[in-house]
């Protein structure tokens, strides 16, 4: 097994010196094989981790026999493709700074360097990468496009399991609820990263309708958004679904006048079918998903409530990285309730891993996301692919209220790749 690994990453080296672009959108359609791991030398690595290095140190050696970068402290980068864009400069050091202070926060220092390598270093790693090869709206738009093959491998895959129950956990087959796991092993890892995707291909979807360019992209796009929904209904995931559904409305309110009125007029219609039309034991099922008076919304809530108690005695500098479990056992008065691994709070998660700071660098990120999108979907032709964007992120905090939608190998690489990607539309345009 380590052999085959060894002489696959060998054969992506490569292709990274023979086509970094190409390499680059490999890396992207294979962001699931984080969960092949294996160890060499006694030290833990997965593929994922493999290629995300190799297409790093290829394009750094490329990027300085080239003369784009210079170490010099009184240089900026020659090459301005490589530079991270200004708004966001500041707000990633911070980030950056508050994962080292927490590396060493943590009692157990191997568990947190692991986690930091992989959910702070090579993500960015990988998406300072990316940014110096987007030299066009089209190479952006080619990045998207493996992903949109992933979600279409999700959906079928998915389609698969509900039809044979194939690689499904036990605890997801009949009896109990069936759900799909994909190749993730529980419901929820596959809509975390599908669900945020979907409003940025409708909005390319949307794009193209509104152009009348009805290539293969818009039938690409279509079968994307399809599948990708299925995948998600056939995980059963609350918190994607309710995030999903966020982010459609925002698109359509935003996207035209004629899509707002309908909007609009739908809204009104499910609130009266809502309170008029449909059966008091659904009404119950959905008031108690949307007001936590459910199983899974109690456990959430009790785990909240406990998780900021374990924040006041460590409001400035967190738990440190990995170290949640571990230090919110004390402070869990909830019996017969599981730790998680995180809050299942996307501010939580981020204030006990990373502090103080980390939460206010995440704060700065997501208002410069949304100042930058908000004045691009008004002010640019291309504004149904940014008002995809902002659908998109928003599908991804309303999801992460209730979940972990950045502390995972590929979710970190996709929460970049969302945040610079206004910004990078806007510099190429």
């Amino acid at each position: 097994m380590i052999i085959i690994i060894i002489l696959a990453w060998l054969l992506f080296l490569i292709l990274a010196w023979e086509n970094t672009f190409l390499a680059a959108r490999l890396t992207l359609l294979l962001l699931p094989t984080y969960l092949i791991r294996l160890a060499i030398f006694q030290f833990p690595i997965n593929f994922l981790s493999g290629l995300i290095w190799i297409l790093f140190i290829v394009w750094l050696i490329k990027s300085i026999t080239q003369k784009q970068i210079t170490f010099s402290i009184f240089h900026r980068l020659n090459n301005a493709q490589t530079i991270w864009p200004k708004p966001l400069k500041l707000p990633v050091i911070l980030f950056l700074l508050a994962a080292i202070i927490s590396l060493f926060i943590a009692p157990s220092l191997l568990g947190s360097i692991g986690i930091f390598k992989a959910y702070i270093i090579e993500s960015l790693l990988l998406i300072s990468v990316l940014i110096s090869l987007i030299k066009t709206k089209a190479d952006w738009l080619k990045l998207l496009t493996p992903l949109g093959w992933l979600i279409i491998i999700m959906g079928i895959l998915g389609i698969a399991q509900r039809l044979t129950g194939w690689f499904v956990p036990v605890n997801y087959l009949p009896p109990n609820d069936f759900r799909t796991t994909l190749f993730f092993g529980y419901p929820n890892a596959g809509p975390l990263f599908i669900a945020p995707l979907l409003p940025i291909f409708l909005g390319l979807f949307w794009h193209n309708l509104k152009e009348q360019s009805f290539n293969k992209q818009f039938f690409f796009y279509l079968a994307t958004i399809a599948l990708g929904i299925i995948a998600i209904i056939l995980a059963k995931s609350d918190g994607a679904i309710i995030g999903l559904l966020v982010g459609l409305i925002i698109f359509f309110l935003l996207a035209g006048k004629k899509t707002a009125i309908i909007t609009g007029i739908i809204i009104v219609l499910g609130v009266v079918s809502f309170f008029f039309i449909i059966p008091a034991n659904f009404q119950s099922l959905i008031t108690n998903n949307l007001l936590f008076k459910n199983w899974s919304g109690q456990v959430r809530l009790y785990q909240w409530q406990e998780t900021l108690g374990m924040l006041k005695d460590h409001p400035v500098l967190g738990v440190g990285l990995d170290n949640y479990q571990t230090a919110f056992t004390p402070y869990q008065k909830t019996t017969g309730i599981e730790i998680f691994k995180y809050p299942h709070n996307i501010f939580l998660n981020f204030w006990s891993e990373l502090g103080l700071l980390g939460l206010i660098s995440v704060l700065w990120l997501i208002i410069s996301f949304f100042k930058t999108t908000l004045l691009s979907i008004f002010n640019n032709p291309n504004r149904l692919i940014y008002l995809g964007l902002l659908a998109g992120f928003i599908t991804l905090l309303i999801h992460g209220l209730v979940d972990v939608p950045f502390f995972k190998n590929d979710l970190a690489v996709l929460w970049w790749l969302i945040i610079i990607s206004p910004f990078i539309l806007n510099r190429k345009s």
